[in-house]
């Protein structure tokens, strides 16, 4: 179950195109990059100017996007988009994948770093009896020793 927060409304009134940053980055099969100028995650970094991009004009929203697998940063995506998928979303069995994405529609909005602090998610998957992480890792555990007949 996504939880959510209410998405920002589309600007509708007439002035400059939207700009946001674009840029991506997949630490699936490179190391981490501490100071990436698309990351902005740690004290002191900041975005690269250079990825501002100026938007089409269907595109209503700047979006950032993370991916982590049990904890680990694996993908961040910024872009400009025409719809808004908001909030994060838990998925996965024995490995916790939490994908959320966060809209915004001013100008250069999208540098932050969308944690789920940000909705709340943590608060809402334990009020709602969602599982721990120990707990899909146990699962996990339980299913492969089935699968090689440990039982």
């Amino acid at each position: 179950v996504p939880t959510t927060t209410e998405p920002p409304q589309p600007s509708t009134s007439p002035g400059p195109p939207l700009q946001c940053y674009s840029c991506g980055l997949n630490f699936r099969h490179t190391g981490y990059e501490y100071n990436h100028p698309c990351l902005g995650r740690h004290n002191g970094t900041t975005l690269d100017p250079a990825h501002i991009v100026t938007c089409g004009p269907r595109d209503r929203y700047c979006r950032v996007d993370r991916t982590e697998v049990n904890g680990i940063l694996t993908d961040l995506t910024r872009e400009c988009t025409d719809e808004c998928f908001y909030g994060c979303r838990p998925k996965g069995f024995g490995i916790y994948i939490e994908q959320c994405a966060h809209c915004c529609n001013t100008t250069d909005c999208n540098n932050m770093y969308p944690t789920s602090d940000d909705f709340k998610a943590l608060r809402y998957r334990q009020k709602n009896g969602g599982c721990k992480l120990d707990q899909h890792l146990s699962l996990y555990l339980l299913y492969i020793f089935i699968i090689i007949g440990c039982f």
